[in-house]
């Protein structure tokens, strides 16, 4: 074979590479957005889209050092920064709470603040929640984005694994990922039963951090 169609075959190769690269396929999704009630004129709704912006980035997590939850974060701190190609978001502990962007606790979830919405997972034997305040406007989130992991059966065998999915589940949730999936084969199904990325899990993720955002985070 000679030297130039080597060569050519070889720059089609690279070619193929980046176009793969570049390309990622988000065509598998599911609606990730937040659905607001606000009264202008009348009861409304609105469909708001957010994700961390760069400067976030790695965001901050701070987490309870109870029942291996910090191992469960991180384990799914690293099952979603795999889901995207260009490190558009990416997560680390802190020991600081005060500093913290998202606060996960080993704990039942306490009542509903005033304003703030809460995205419940349920699955036994534990269960997960988190709370996003919009603030005084629809367009903000107001710094830290809570989440609880609670074990419901703390002596039932299946509990490490349910602790695994829901931790994953609500970091999902703190990314902005508002909305569960309709497909019980996704991370981010209401009753989470997997601990890996579908190609619609990811394709939301990568959707979610391609969209123009009207949220923004704010510190109170």
């Amino acid at each position: 074979m000679s030297r130039t169609l080597l060569a050519g075959l070889a720059g089609i190769a690279i070619l193929a590479a980046c176009s793969d690269i570049v390309s990622p396929v988000r065509n598998a999704r599911y609606d990730w957005r937040l659905i607001v009630a606000y009264d202008s004129a009348g009861p409304r709704l609105d469909t708001l889209s957010f994700h961390w912006p760069r400067n976030s980035v790695p965001v901050k997590l701070w987490v309870e050092d109870a029942s291996d939850l910090k191992a469960r974060a991180r384990e799914g701190i690293a099952l979603w920064k795999d889901a995207f190609l260009y490190g558009e978001w990416d997560a680390r502990l802190v020991d600081d709470s005060t500093s913290a962007d998202v606060i996960i606790r080993l704990l039942q979830p306490p009542p509903l603040p005033a304003g703030a919405i809460r995205m419940a997972a349920s699955v036994e034997p534990c269960f997960g929640a988190t709370d996003v305040d919009t603030g005084a406007t629809r367009f903000e989130i107001v710094l830290p984005v809570r989440s609880y992991v609670f074990p419901s059966l703390p002596n039932d065998p299946g509990l490490e694994d349910c602790m695994r999915h829901v931790t994953s589940h609500e970091i999902g949730h703190t990314m902005g990922l508002f909305q569960h999936s309709p497909d019980s084969l996704d991370l981010m199904y209401g009753v989470p039963a997997v601990d890996f990325l579908s190609e619609r899990d990811v394709g939301t993720a990568e959707n979610a951090y391609h969209f123009t955002p009207d949220m923004v985070p704010v510190r109170p």
